[in-house]
């Protein structure tokens, strides 16, 4: 049994690495972290989203990729999902959700 064990941790201490699949082009785009922000649309256009968050307002780069829905505007609570973008604050948006607008003020349902 020792043998085998001694064995095995020469086996594993000298397996040659498994190559890795080559990274495509546009794969950089979805390695990058995400996160996300929650709030209203303060602006929107077909460049760039300007979220009101509690932190203040986020501006987020738009593209032929960012997923959200057409009829997005401003008002609206969102979700945004995003990354950094190469360009120190820039945030690219990934993805576009729409929440449900905030129950009023006695909480929403009726008694």
């Amino acid at each position: 049994m020792l043998r085998a064990l001694a064995l095995l941790a020469v086996l594993c201490a000298t397996a040659a690495p498994v190559p890795r699949a080559p990274v495509e082009a546009g794969d950089d785009e979805q390695k990058k972290p995400s996160r996300s922000a929650r709030g209203g649309v303060a602006s929107l256009d077909e460049t760039s989203l300007v979220l009101r968050a509690d932190e203040g307002d986020m501006t987020f780069t738009l593209d032929a990729k960012t997923d959200k829905p057409d009829d997005v505007k401003s008002g609206d609570p969102v979700e945004v999902w995003y990354h950094d973008g190469d360009q120190g604050d820039d945030r690219i948006a990934t993805r576009v959700v729409k929440l449900e607008p905030p129950s009023g003020p006695s909480g929403g349902g009726t008694s």
